[in-house]
């Protein structure tokens, strides 16, 4: 990353969190900014969020519950907050980050056990050291792709709704000479 000794540090420990908000605890080290560099979340081969040109893209089973800490990405911290937890988001999380060329990863696990359940911390998060396929990979790779695509379709489509929405409030003329006033060649 930025001079190549970067690297991502998950938790350093079990940290317990309350099924309603879970901080899946990421971070470069030593501690640079990450506002201009790309960073991808997934469960599994599922892209849960992308953040690329300052912006981020939610994946679809995980659109409203998921954010970055966008006002701590100049400090280094890249973790994933995740709301409204259920068993099916226990799992292992593949965090990268790239700038330029260069990516790096870290996998997080969330689960939980029966007798936390009793208590207000009943969700646990720690680092990984899963080892992901090759084949996972690709198909991670696939889900971030498709990911920036739909994004994409999105903003092509909003931009088509303007256009027609300002083609029912500007009068359309001939040429482009009468779009201009009469001092300057148009119609007078």
């Amino acid at each position: 990353m930025g001079n190549g000794n970067n690297k991502l540090i998950g938790p350093s420990g079990k940290e317990w969190y309350n099924h309603s908000a879970v901080t899946l605890s990421c971070r470069l080290s030593p501690e640079i900014s990450a506002v201009n560099m790309e960073i991808r979340w997934f469960k599994e081969t599922d892209c849960v969020c992308v953040y690329k040109n300052r912006e981020v893209t939610e994946g679809k089973d995980y659109r409203g519950r998921v954010s970055l800490f966008t006002q701590e990405l100049e400090r280094g911290n890249v973790s994933l907050k995740l709301r409204n937890c259920t068993e099916t988001d226990f799992g292992y999380y593949l965090c990268q980050v790239t700038n330029g060329d260069r990516t790096e990863d870290i996998t997080v696990q969330m689960g939980s056990s029966v007798l936390s359940r009793m208590f207000d911390k009943d969700t646990w998060v720690c680092q990984s050291y899963r080892k992901w396929t090759e084949v996972e990979r690709l198909k991670i790779d696939k889900c971030a792709l498709l990911i920036e695509l739909r994004n994409k379709d999105q903003r092509i489509l909003a931009l088509e709704n303007e256009i027609q929405h300002l083609r029912r409030i500007v009068p359309w003329r001939r040429n482009s000479r009468d779009f201009l006033p009469p001092l300057f060649g148009g119609l007078s």
